[in-house]
């Protein structure tokens, strides 16, 4: 599981709880708010907070505060200077509050409906602590139970035929929204179908020397960790990658990456209005990872870097 390495706000070296079990346990914990769309206002209010989204494969962190308040209802859009959030409200989560008595760091902590970690936002106190503590206390948690997955062997007809419907006409914004509902695997089922032309399946053996090609060229590109309705992205051209043990790390002077290449279970290249991106997806048909152009950068190059990647041999059956 990737691992946070950024320096300052990360304090002690121990690692972070990783379920709201573990973080009670270790430290006071308030329910706050109303969830991620509280969190994605409160967010853009931040100056200099350590944010992190750990979705168990992939982990991408950013230093700053939200860029504007996007939800699935608005288009698609990135901020250079700001960490991009996305956010589907209709997704049960809990928000909760925590304050580390050993020093002056607060943490908005994000969690699903059982109980995993995914989003930290983690401040060293001033005034975004000030932020932090200003929302208010939610004295009886709306507790929801997890929606149910549809079973992998399953394929949705009446998705499969909307996508196959509207796959050109849906902006990039609606594409993510499919990701942001179940975290991807109703989409990942609808991909074999949707046509050859729109999405296609690429070799797992491709991806790292493909990151690498990516930092070692400083081809911009837009990275995107999906957790539980909920989407953080950045930018990045000038990072590092290099391999720890089975994890491709990328680092740079605003932020971190890492993915779990053991946890990689298959790639799509889908193609829609003229633009591509790559679905990393899990062994469980979970959206974990999606890669895409810098809308500063050639995107007639950018398709053709995915174009090249070498197919995977595929059946449906």
């Amino acid at each position: 599981m990737p691992k946070c390495t950024q320096p300052c706000l990360c304090h002690s070296g121990q690692e972070l709880p990783r379920t709201l079990k573990a973080l009670r346990e270790q430290t006071k914990v308030t329910t706050v708010g109303a969830g991620l769309e509280t969190l994605a206002l409160v967010g853009t209010q931040l100056t200099d907070a350590l944010i992190t989204t750990n979705n168990g494969a992939a982990l991408l962190t950013g230093r700053g505060g939200y860029a504007a308040f996007q939800t699935a209802a608005m288009p698609f859009k990135l901020s250079r200077r700001r960490v991009n959030m996305r956010v589907s409200p209709d997704v049960p989560t809990n928000l909760v509050r925590s304050d580390d008595p050993n020093n002056a760091r607060q943490t908005l902590a994000l969690a699903n409906m059982n109980g995993d970690i995914t989003h930290r936002v983690e401040t060293l106190g001033g005034y975004d602590g000030r932020v932090v503590d200003a929302i208010e206390p939610q004295l009886s948690p709306n507790l929801q139970t997890p929606p149910q997955q549809i079973d992998a062997g399953v394929v949705p007809l009446a998705a499969v035929r909307n996508a196959r419907d509207n796959w050109e006409t849906r902006d990039t914004g609606h594409h993510l929204n499919d990701i942001l509902a179940d975290n991807g695997h109703t989409r990942h089922q609808t991909l074999p179908y949707v046509g050859k032309n729109q999405a296609w399946r690429v070799t797992v053996q491709t991806l790292v020397s493909f990151v690498s090609f990516l930092c070692g060229r400083k081809i911009g590109h837009a990275r995107l960790v999906p957790g539980d309705g909920f989407i953080q992205s950045d930018l990045s051209s000038a990072g590092q990658a290099q391999m720890a043990d089975k994890v491709l790390l990328v680092r740079d002077e605003a932020a971190n990456f890492a993915l779990d290449i053991s946890q990689v279970g298959s790639l799509w290249v889908t193609h829609f209005q003229g633009q591509s991106q790559l679905e990393i997806y899990d062994q469980n048909a979970r959206a974990i990872t999606i890669l895409r152009s810098d809308p500063a950068e050639d995107l007639s190059y950018w398709n053709a870097l995915l174009a090249s990647l070498p197919p995977a041999s595929y059946s449906v059956a």
